[in-house]
């Protein structure tokens, strides 16, 4: 029940100081207990801090006493561990090895050894981490062929600039031959050679303008101008496919006009593979109060609900090998994230795919 005590000391007596001491002891006694309750707080935060941080690894973990015995392992580790496996940890625990490799069918691991040390008791046990080799591997070789893919690219933005300067030559011969020649027979089919030339010239100057590296020079641009940038570029790509291009309306947006038509391509692009022979890409340009909105829909195959979470990882790809990185999205996800935007999918496994763009509108496009 609550209370409360009332005393009533005649002041300077001998009783007076003695209350006095008497309480000065409580209160010590008193801090001390809410000193340790406040370090044993914190030391259970850290506590939960660390085995939260031990659960989440995605790589196997496993602690051993120095008998052999589980002090602690992660989820990851459940999913690897098997009677040989704790046999083979056993075995070689004991020769306090510094890394192990562990091989099967599906497995290669290379496992590295961690002691646990303490100040007077020495080693304690043992942290052993699990290294997934084939995971490496993959990854390498992913980043290989990233390399290879710059380095066509670069190969591609060079032989454009080459080739930009015969083109040049043969439109303006072309142009000469038809105004010499503008009622001759030959008129239509210079006219077709000129519109060749023309639309040649135009996808050399697009893929010079995809293959340039202008740091981060930005500038106020239409959306409009970009997907018409690029979309002739997917054209061999696109031609199976039925393609529709929707303006609700023009808006601007301030940024790299060459990396926001590399967000594009890529998107097309997956959208394209995503597809069989006669499916429907619709890109649909829109707008709101705050943001340019830039929607890309495929009526592909679909992404499945347990791959959605992982779409905009690196290295994260459902395609087989050579067909992609796993990079495309991520760094598709990196260049509207600069521009304090954003990019979602949504999905049905069968039916569509939608990745919606929405970037910061800006004034002074008409």
């Amino acid at each position: 029940r609550n209370g409360f005590f009332l005393f009533e000391l005649e002041a300077g007596s001998d009783l007076d100081a003695k209350f006095s001491h008497f309480w000065k002891q409580v209160d010590q006694a008193t801090a001390m207990i809410l000193d340790r309750l406040l370090l044993r707080l914190e030391m259970d935060n850290i506590r939960s801090i660390w085995e939260r941080t031990f659960e989440s690894l995605t790589s196997p973990l496993v602690i051993l006493d120095k008998e052999g015995k589980i002090k602690k392992m992660n989820k990851a580790f459940l999913q690897i561990q098997s009677y040989d496996l704790m046999l083979f940890l056993i075995d070689h625990h004991k020769e306090n090895v510094s890394s192990l490799e562990w091989k099967t069918h599906h497995q290669n691991f290379q496992l590295l050894a961690f002691p646990i040390l303490f100040e007077h008791a020495g080693i304690d046990s043992t942290l052993y981490y699990f290294q997934d080799q084939n995971e490496l591997q993959e990854n390498y070789s992913k980043m290989v062929q990233t390399e290879k893919m710059a380095a066509i690219g670069l190969l591609a933005g060079n032989r454009a600039h080459e080739l930009n300067n015969p083109f040049a030559g043969l439109k303006s011969m072309t142009q000469l031959l038809l105004s010499e020649s503008e009622f001759s027979p030959y008129a239509e089919d210079l006219t077709e050679i000129l519109n060749g030339v023309n639309r040649c010239l135009n996808t050399i100057q697009n893929l010079q303008n995809y293959t340039t590296e202008d740091g981060d020079s930005r500038q106020t641009l239409a959306v409009k101008d970009v997907i018409e940038n690029t979309i002739p570029l997917l054209k061999s790509v696109l031609r199976q496919f039925y393609v529709s291009i929707n303006y609700d309306s023009n808006p601007g947006v301030f940024v790299n006009s060459h990396l926001l038509q590399q967000v594009v391509f890529n998107l097309v692009h997956n959208s394209s593979q995503a597809m069989t022979d006669g499916g429907k890409l619709e890109i649909h340009i829109s707008e709101d109060d705050e943001d340019a909105i830039i929607a890309i829909t495929d009526n592909g195959k679909g992404i499945s609900t347990s791959d959605m979470p992982f779409v905009f990882d690196p290295f994260f790809t459902t395609k087989k090998v050579g067909d992609g990185t796993g990079l495309g999205l991520s760094i598709c996800k990196k260049i509207i994230d600069s521009y304090s935007g954003s990019i979602s999918v949504e999905s049905e496994v069968g039916k569509s795919t939608t990745f919606t763009i929405r970037l910061p509108k800006t004034k002074g496009v008409a």
